[in-house]
């Protein structure tokens, strides 16, 4: 019986929101007492649960059951935690039809022997013999209860008669177990108690029907991460607590987001936007956007180390989805769909794409060339394989209004390619395409093509294909000037490629970096703290140029940094020196990185070596960056 083998924990929501197997079998309207004794085990377990649940003060409820439904006899421990001692109340239930002295001293000793006994500060016996009815075995409970006090533990017997007592003042115990009509019959009055548990698991991660289930004692999250077929963040909480019990609070995947994120970069979420107080009490007001909650300082805690483990459940898969979509260059165009801004073009221009794509549609030919379904839209398809193209859809892409209410161009929007039957398209050149790769086949061939397409009608055709204000501008003239196309297509994203903060290899690529790295970080969003060591990676990146420079001199540079003089190397290794010791800087790392960017400009060439180091110096702060955007993007 007491095998270790056979003795587990459970979750105290698998016994709560166990079906009963008994309904409404007594029908004397004046009942005295329930057949506590022929419930089945199963019952008798959510019996034993819901009334020592109702225990006050007690928090952290812990369920382990011992034995299998094969045995005469099955065990199930209860332990709680006092909250303002900090000792453990154990309760041990067991269902048994005859007792003896022998049997009852045996579960008094296997208790005090077990590693539990030294941190309780109360035993309760749960049976669902009548005890009390027999005096030897009263007597024998007495002498049983002494030695427990010499172990400075207290005791108390649950058997039928106090069973039945705590049963008449239980309502929503007996109509759980046994139905309706007999708690109105049975009951004195309703306690209120719901059929939640008191508290959840002690840092426990599950998973349960595709979502990660995390709890700590007082709190649970629900959280489904980015997936390819669902990429939207899902989170929900669920409070022990009971005024809270049975409410289920969904959580803004934006507001999760930044909390988690905080958390990332923060020893604690005290102190944090989402928390005010403590008050006098010592409560905390944990201000969600359309909810506002007290929690005490032990489901603050409970709360912090959940958080701090849903954001590496987050993160992760966060990554690994940005990875396979490749969005990274790219904002979203909208909160309710995955849809990336890509391009933008001239509205007039967008009218020739169309053209284009009805004279290349794939049923008028056969070459390397007729690869679209005509739609109104920029559909990639091929029935069968052209050139590196395998048959199937690739690209389904459509235009969408600009930003601004006055703009000419429209903006074309990647997403994620799906089957008709709604499961993601594996992505790749050959199948379905990326948000890079159609990026850069749109800039690289697709839009180049379509205009020398368009000037070659416009050459050879007496009739023109374009409307009349591109009439006005593709003039038919002897030696006409067209419209460049740069000043009618133009990239959505501001840096000239994906990983440039890995490796940069000229002074383009820097100061395009540094650049994009201030003006991120000029307009920071997020609600994270940015660490002192991000500062000293760029400071560090200024020592390691300047030291190739020694006579190197700006005012925009000193004044972002606050340091004067003219020995300006001297004094960025005495700055990088101050930063590492612990000093706070005078300056933010907006500033610090608009000091480099000024740095960079200046540059002249640097060798091979040179740009490795300075990427390896600022990839922390590039890192941080990657971060940053993914947050934004997949919520």
């Amino acid at each position: 019986m007491d095998n270790p083998d056979d003795y587990l924990e459970v979750s105290p929501n698998e016994i709560l929101h166990r079906t009963s197997h008994v309904r409404d079998v007594v029908r004397d309207p004046k009942i005295e007492d329930l057949p506590i004794e022929s419930l089945p085990w199963e019952d008798f377990e959510k019996m034993s649960l819901m009334l020592f649940s109702e225990l006050k003060h007690t928090q952290g409820l812990q369920v382990f059951r011992y034995g299998s439904n094969g045995y005469k006899q099955h065990g199930l421990d209860l332990i709680a935690l006092n909250k303002a001692t900090g000792k453990l109340i154990v309760a041990e239930c067991k269902r048994v039809a005859k007792l003896n002295e022998k049997t009852l001293s045996s579960w008094v000793e296997r208790f005090l022997e077990g590693e539990k006994a030294e941190q309780s500060e109360k035993f309760f016996l749960i049976t669902t013999n009548n005890i009390s009815a027999k005096p030897s075995l009263v007597d024998h409970w007495h002498k049983l209860s002494l030695q427990l006090i010499q172990q400075g533990i207290e005791s108390e017997l649950w058997d039928f008669s106090k069973l039945i007592t705590l049963l008449k003042h239980s309502y929503s115990t007996v109509e759980d177990i046994y139905g309706f009509s007999t708690a109105e019959r049975f009951c004195l009055a309703s306690s209120g108690m719901t059929k939640y548990p008191s508290a959840f698991g002690v840092k426990k991660i599950s998973e349960s029907s595709g979502m990660t289930l995390i709890e700590n004692r007082s709190i649970r999250l629900d959280i489904s991460p980015p997936s390819k077929k669902k990429p939207h963040l899902c989170g929900g909480l669920l409070f022990a607590r009971a005024d809270l019990n049975g409410f289920s609070i969904a959580l803004n995947s934006q507001f999760f987001i930044k909390m988690m994120q905080y958390r990332a970069h923060s020893p604690s979420l005290r102190g944090s936007p989402f928390f005010y107080g403590p008050d006098e009490d010592g409560k905390y007001l944990f201000a969600l956007p359309y909810a506002r909650l007290t929690l005490d300082n032990a489901e603050l805690d409970d709360l912090d180390w959940i958080i701090e483990q849903a954001w590496s459940c987050y993160i992760e898969s966060a990554r690994a989805l940005e990875s396979n979509w490749r969005t990274l260059r790219f904002a979203r165009l909208s909160d309710d769909r995955f849809v990336f801004k890509l391009c933008k073009v001239e509205r007039w221009f967008w009218n020739i794409i169309k053209s284009y794509l009805h004279e290349f549609d794939c049923d008028k030919g056969s070459t390397e060339h007729y690869i679209y379904d005509s739609a109104g839209c920029i559909k990639v398809y091929v029935p069968t394989k052209r050139g590196n193209i395998e048959p199937g859809y690739h690209l389904i892409m459509y235009a969408h209004p600009s930003d601004s209410t006055y703009s000419t161009d429209l903006i074309l929007g990647w997403e994620p390619l799906s089957d008709i039957g709604g499961s993601p398209v594996d992505l790749s050149p050959r199948k379905g395409w990326d948000a890079e790769y159609t990026h850069n086949w749109l800039m690289d061939y697709f839009f180049p093509r379509v205009y020398e397409w368009a000037i070659q009608r416009e050459s050879n055709s007496n009739k023109s294909i374009l409307d009349k204000p591109i009439k006005e501008i593709f003039t038919r003239q002897p030696n006409p000037e067209y419209i460049k196309l740069e000043n009618i297509v133009w990239s959505c994203t501001d840096i000239s490629r994906r990983n440039i903060g890995l490796r940069v290899t000229n002074k383009e690529e820097a100061v395009n970096l540094a650049l994009f790295l201030q003006s991120h970080y000029s307009v920071y969003l997020s609600k994270a703290p940015i660490e002192p060591e991000l500062i000293r990676s760029v400071i560090r990146v200024c020592s390691y140029v300047l030291s190739t420079r020694p006579n190197y001199t700006d005012h925009y540079f000193k004044s972002n940094l606050r340091i004067s003089g003219t020995d300006l190397y001297t004094e960025i290794v005495e700055l990088e020196k101050q930063l590492r010791e612990g000093v706070s800087p005078q300056f933010n790392l907006d500033l610090a990185l608009r000091s480099l960017y000024a740095l960079f400009k200046d540059l002249s060439d640097l060798s091979d070596d040179d740009f490795t180091q300075l990427s390896e110096l600022i990839r922390p702060v590039w890192e941080r960056c990657i971060e940053d955007i993914i947050c934004a993007s997949y919520y």
